[in-house]
């Protein structure tokens, strides 16, 4: 590790609360010490919509969530198959002014990126920076959604 600078390991569990675990070193004296800090709510909190879910449902999610996006699931597969962002809103709004029976399946961005659970925080901004994303989802070895990240979360870790 270099001088001065920190690991921070990032662990999200939907039956757990969320921590990040940081790991300082400092100078050449190599002082270690570690903070553990809150960077998501436990399982429920992490939001979630499936396909046929209406547009204005989906806003209610994102909103009671506080994350600014919502993952998109298949109905029948469990499967993450999309993100609806605050940018996919602006989209939907521009194609469908009345979006009293949108579903958030026919404007999601398909594909959506993701990180599994143990990477360093480090690489999570870095994988945000190079896609231009603001938020991830945090994933299992079997693509089983596990927690969500997003950019407000590194900041108030101390990451950016």
């Amino acid at each position: 590790m270099f001088e001065g600078a920190s690991q921070i390991t990032i662990g999200i569990y939907a039956d757990k609360i969320a921590t990040v675990a940081i790991q300082y070193t400092r100078h050449a004296h190599a002082f270690r010490g570690h903070f553990q800090q809150r960077v998501a709510d436990q399982g429920d909190q992490i939001p979630l919509v499936f396909r046929d879910t209406l547009v204005s449902d989906t806003l209610l999610e994102m909103s009671a969530k506080g994350m600014g996006m919502a993952g998109i699931l298949d109905r029948d597969s469990g499967d993450l198959v999309g993100i609806y962002t605050d940018g996919d809103l602006r989209r939907t709004f521009e194609q469908k002014p009345d979006i009293s029976d949108a579903r958030v399946g026919d404007y999601m961005t398909p594909g959506c990126i993701t990180i599994g659970e143990s990477p360093i925080a480090t690489e999570a901004l870095k994988l945000m920076q190079d896609k231009k994303i603001n938020a991830l989802f945090v994933t299992d070895d079997n693509g089983e959604v596990k927690g969500a990240l997003n950019m407000h979360d590194l900041i108030r870790a101390g990451i950016v």
